[in-house]
């Protein structure tokens, strides 16, 4: 799974507590301070959502953030095994 469809994926999440939750993004927003706008973006899975926001979601929603995150979702590419290989000598030699 690439960022563009966990971010998809996360994004249909947080909208679907906040359908739960019955509140609107106005509401969210006079109660945790992140702007309708941002909120809105974060729901269509068009930007990036900070850890400090998910955090004051999951409070409002009153559901726990992991709810929000997906289980064994890769959170980016593995390091290459060139690139490991080559962390492995740096640690050797500096020993």
């Amino acid at each position: 799974m690439d960022r563009h469809e966990y971010r998809g994926k996360l994004a249909a999440r947080l909208r679907g507590a906040r359908a739960e939750s019955g509140l609107s993004q106005v509401q969210v927003e006079q109660a945790t301070g992140i702007d309708t706008s941002r909120l809105s973006r974060i729901e269509k899975g068009d930007r990036a959502i900070e850890l400090e926001d998910l955090l004051l979601l999951a409070g409002i929603y009153d559901v726990p953030f992991e709810r929000f995150l997906e289980v064994g979702a890769p959170l980016g590419d593995p390091p290459s095994a060139t690139r490991a290989s080559s962390n492995g000598q740096r640690q050797t030699q500096a020993a």
